[in-house]
């Protein structure tokens, strides 16, 4: 069974061919607010060997990580499950998403299941009990695309092509990663340009063991202490200016300093992007991101 085949059975609306207005019909309300089963077809999927579905433990929870090798796959997908079946734009820049709080009705029905076969009767208060706790039932997936890192061209990194391309994998995985454990651990701390300069610091490290932070600038557009166009724009309404530009070179410049002498993302399970998220006050003070 492809990955996609196996995620409709716990998520019918993949069934759901994304329209204009899908999110309004019946069939998508009964599936995603009651938990109704529905099977139709998955032709609007590609689908590739290479797909997969994995699981990432972090100290903030697991988070199920899919990774499918198709770009309009993934688009598809990602209007499914994140614009509840709309047909919305999709910048080629992005190359991931986090999808929190998913309804995953297969952990509700399971869950019944056995407290039936255990021998209880009040289903509807059991029903009850167990949604009254969100962690029952949400699921959050990390969807993942192939392709380069901010869809910047290896020719201008220092890396070879193929080896690039995984690479850039792994920097999406674990900056989607580094949202999902700072947004739990520090919800009250929200910067949108800071937030992706943070997740970018972590997805280098771990994808490559180091920081380089003309890289890392090179993701957002910036180039040589100059703005050349990219993905900063996604984050700042207000004309970019030369002031911004020369805050966000100054804030890379300073993560260079937290990055650990032997540096293993197995053991490091987000110590080093947690203890930058805690001093980050400190670090918008010298840089406050005037917009």
């Amino acid at each position: 069974m492809s990955v996609i085949g196996e995620l409709a059975e716990r998520f019918p609306q993949l069934y759901i061919k994304p329209e204009k207005g899908a999110s309004q019909s019946e069939i998508y309300r009964a599936i995603v607010r009651k938990g109704e089963s529905f099977l139709g077809d998955l032709a609007h999927f590609i689908c590739s060997d290479e797909d997969s579905l994995t699981v990432a433990e972090t100290p903030a929870g697991r988070v199920e990580v899919v990774f499918l090798k198709n770009r309009e796959d993934f688009e598809c997908f990602y209007r499914i499950m994140a614009a509840k079946c709309e047909p919305v734009p999709i910048l080629r820049t992005v190359g991931a998403a986090y999808i929190g709080g998913i309804n995953d009705w297969s952990k509700i029905h399971a869950h019944l299941a056995e407290y039936e076969q255990n021998g209880g009767t009040d289903s509807t208060g059991e029903f009850a009990r167990f949604t009254a706790d969100k962690s029952n039932y949400k699921t959050s997936i990390i969807l993942l695309s192939d392709g380069f890192y901010s869809n910047l061209s290896y020719e201008n990194t220092p890396f070879p092509e193929e080896q690039w391309r995984q690479i850039s994998l792994d920097i999406r995985k674990y900056h989607e990663l580094t949202h999902f454990v700072c947004r739990s651990f520090f919800p009250n701390k929200i910067n949108a340009i800071w937030d992706e300069i943070l997740a970018d610091f972590y997805g280098l490290l771990c994808a490559t063991g180091n920081y380089n932070a003309a890289l890392a600038m090179k993701f957002l557009g910036i180039v040589d202490g100059k703005y050349t166009g990219g993905r900063l724009e996604r984050y700042v309404e207000a004309p970019i200016t030369e002031e911004l530009v020369g805050e966000i070179v100054g804030l890379s410049s300073l993560l260079g300093e937290f990055v650990p002498e032997k540096f293993d993302r197995s053991e490091d399970d987000f110590r080093t992007v947690i203890s930058v998220q805690e001093r980050s006050d400190e670090l918008l003070q010298k840089y406050p991101l005037v917009k």
